[in-house]
């Protein structure tokens, strides 16, 4: 089959979308499928990448800010592509919006669309005139969705699905999934070797929170809570570079006297963040706003129960514990830390769900899906 995925960023860029197209293209290719790729011009020397063909083309914008650069070119481009699918990943993006209005121009046999939740629905700006564009938006694009032969979202608990159904469009769910390497259990001696590296303590329970360091991820949520739970145990924090919020972070630690058991950890590379997971009795996770959390997908695979607000889709997995009410959080880890028929509990949920997280389940799932559309 002949794949063309249209979206406004892809390899070497390592935001969540680019890294869900780059998984899928990769997966697909080696199930001998020929995947293609169009994109953005910030890698426009970039034209082949893990089998994959890369087009690039000078194009900004969106519905609220308009678009600017080779809109022509990429629409007559993307029209024009013969092949079997066509997938948009996500909406409110020129890659997605300047298509919408050209469906019955497509030479693709079926057109998709990968939606990663509606995020003018969990981001909604303060500028009123925005607000306004963005539900006509919402109102306008509901005559073209319709027109697609299928739609994807991540999860049936999002706002798109909540979108989709309210209109009576279908829609399946296409999980979003984790990097193989997250589930490759490392050795003991492995964990124990990174755990001294940061000053954790392998004989005491470590328990682990990864998220960049900003209000929204609302680390000091989990801080709070993990100091009012009272329990024996450390905490370590992974998030980008440290900054005035992981500064405030760092004044009630040492408020509390908790230097030894608390950690705050900046720019740690990918495989840390694996082998740390790995070694960590449980995932804290506080954040205000999401979609489907990858850092929570890579604890339910490294076998980490975890203990979420309810945000986005969390509350769909059986592998933690959603606290209902960020007062409840404190609560919570109490529990977990001293219920252990619990944690098993927990515990053998992750090994019964992490599979479902891994690239080429989901890339079959995937080709399962469109065969029958």
């Amino acid at each position: 089959m002949i794949y063309l995925f249209a979206t406004e960023s892809y390899y070497p860029e390592n935001n969540g979308v680019s890294l869900v197209v780059q998984n899928l293209a990769k997966y697909l290719t080696e199930h001998n499928n020929h995947v293609n790729v169009v994109t953005g011009n910030i890698h426009e020397n970039l034209h082949y990448h893990d089998n994959v063909n890369i087009f690039h083309f000078n194009v900004i914008g969106n519905a609220s800010t308009q678009y600017q650069g080779e809109i022509d070119n990429y629409i007559n481009f993307v029209i024009n592509f013969k092949c079997d699918y066509l997938i948009l990943e996500c909406t409110q993006i020129w890659s997605t919006d300047l298509i919408l209005s050209n469906l019955d121009l497509c030479e693709a046999k079926k057109i998709i669309l990968h939606s990663h939740d509606f995020s003018y629905f969990k981001y909604k700006p303060k500028n009123p005139i925005k607000i306004l564009k963005w539900v006509n938006y919402y109102k306008g694009i509901y005559k073209y969705i319709r027109k697609l032969d299928w739609v994807f979202v991540l999860n049936s608990e999002l706002k798109d699905a909540h979108w989709l159904n309210s209109r009576n469009i279908q829609y399946s769910v296409l999980e979003n999934g984790v990097e193989e390497s997250f589930f490759c259990k490392p050795t003991k001696y492995e964990i124990r070797n990174v755990q001294n590296e940061y000053g954790l303590d392998y004989n005491q329970d470590i328990y682990i929170c990864v998220a960049n360091y900003e209000i929204l991820k609302d680390q000091e949520l989990v801080l709070t809570s993990f100091i009012e739970s009272n329990i024996d145990a450390q905490l370590v924090f992974i998030g980008n570079n440290k900054n005035k919020y992981s500064e405030k972070l760092s004044k009630i630690i040492k408020k509390h006297k908790l230097d030894n058991n608390i950690k705050l950890l900046s720019n740690v590379s990918r495989d840390i963040i694996r082998i740390l997971l790995w070694g960590s009795k449980a995932f804290l996770y506080g954040s205000k706003v999401e979609a489907v959390p990858l850092v929570i997908l890579e604890a339910i695979v490294t076998r980490t129960p975890f203990i979420s607000t309810n945000v986005g889709s969390v509350g769909s997995f059986r592998s933690g514990i959603i606290s209902k009410k960020p007062s409840e959080m404190a609560t919570d880890i109490k529990i977990l830390h001293q219920n252990s028929s619990l944690y098993l509990e927990l515990l053998s949920n992750t090994e019964t769900e992490r599979n479902r997280f891994h690239w080429e389940n989901i890339t079959i799932d995937l080709q399962r899906k469109l065969l029958i559309i």
